[in-house]
């Protein structure tokens, strides 16, 4: 990946075999695979011809695949944008690209690990955080999480009683 771009999705197969791929999206702006837009393949912007949604996945027609072998070679290929078309967020809210690998510290400034993963789940998102071969997660709410601060590369939790 070109660390001036932004993975949106992963190709994970051909579809079909006129050149379609399904994809997983890694974004939550489902309109970055509306027909007409551009995202960029290794490195060289293409157009998305048509898509549609296929479960989780999303199905689509990228104008300079046209045969299934071709697919076949873009498979776990990363889809990206530049980092010049992010959406702007509210304040407070992240990416998940800016969460990974963030420190993270206890209010008593312990260093707990690194933030690994960020889990989406129907109430709030959970944060993975790994420190050698231990993981545990940290729900991701204003009683826990006390700051991030991405200049300093730091998140800073409340461990509340039996979080750990």
């Amino acid at each position: 990946m070109n660390p001036q771009f932004i993975p949106i999705a992963r190709v994970t197969a051909p579809w079909g075999v006129r050149g379609e791929v399904k994809v997983e999206p890694m974004t939550d702006f489902s309109e970055r695979f509306a027909c007409g837009e551009t995202v960029y393949l290794r490195g060289s912007s293409t157009h998305i011809e048509y898509s549609r949604h296929y479960g989780n996945s999303v199905i689509l027609k990228l104008d300079v695949i046209n045969s299934r072998n071709e697919a076949e070679e873009i498979r776990k290929q990363y889809l990206e944008i530049p980092y010049s078309d992010l959406h702007p967020l509210q304040e407070g809210e992240y990416y998940r690209f800016q969460l990974i690998g963030l420190k993270v510290l206890s209010t008593e400034d312990r260093l707990l690990g690194q933030v690994s993963d960020v889990i989406q789940t129907g109430s709030n998102d959970v944060y993975e955080i790994s420190s050698g071969t231990n993981v545990f997660l940290i729900p991701a709410t204003d009683e826990v999480v006390k700051s991030i601060d991405l200049i300093k590369g730091q998140m800073i939790v409340e461990l509340l009683e039996g979080l750990l």
